[in-house]
């Protein structure tokens, strides 16, 4: 397992919120990946946390976490001659695990870098089978409209068909009310 936020890693099954037990199980029976979506603060990342870590504990691979606005903000860095990071090398280093958790799409600044950025980044996971999983306060369509088509059409192809959707819900844990 690497890039989980270390808030959650010692979060587990039993701590889940109620009814997201059944969630967990239906993706672990499946060996497609899957797009969890809700509000803002509902418990997206926890949850997540806690799937790769039963994916790296049932399995010989790597589970690998990246929130894709902070990757954005380590690209944008890349532009500084003085670091060490390319762009090339953020992205490419995506493309290997087998499993992939992108955190919090649609939360990135977008622009034209970006929607290439992450074109690429999912063009090669699709053509070379790798399950990615993605989390999001928007809808994959919402997605489409903030990013474009190419980039939902893409989620969906790795969610599924889109089918393999899960909707946490629209309660805030963060400060006990409901959005709407």
């Amino acid at each position: 397992m690497s890039g989980f936020p270390a808030k959650f890693m010692s979060w587990t099954q039993e701590e889940l919120f109620p009814g997201r037990q059944a969630h967990l199980d239906e993706i672990l029976s499946s060996d497609e990946g899957y797009y969890i979506t809700g509000a803002v603060g509902c418990g997206k990342t926890a949850f997540i946390t806690v799937l790769g870590k039963e994916l790296s504990r049932r399995s010989t691979t790597t589970v690998h976490f990246r929130n894709l606005p902070r990757l954005f903000f380590e690209i944008r860095g890349s532009y500084n001659d003085a670091l060490k990071a390319s762009e090339y090398s953020l992205i490419t280093a995506l493309i290997q695990p087998e499993i992939l958790i992108l955190d919090d799409i649609g939360a990135e600044k977008v622009n034209e870098n970006v929607r290439d950025d992450l074109c690429t980044l999912l063009n090669e996971r699709i053509w070379n089978g790798r399950r990615t999983f993605f989390t999001s306060n928007l809808s994959i369509a919402q997605i489409g409209e903030r990013t474009c088509d190419r980039i939902a059409s893409r989620i969906a192809e790795l969610t599924g068909g889109g089918r393999n959707v899960i909707v946490l819900g629209n309660t805030d844990l963060r400060v006990g009310r409901n959005k709407t």
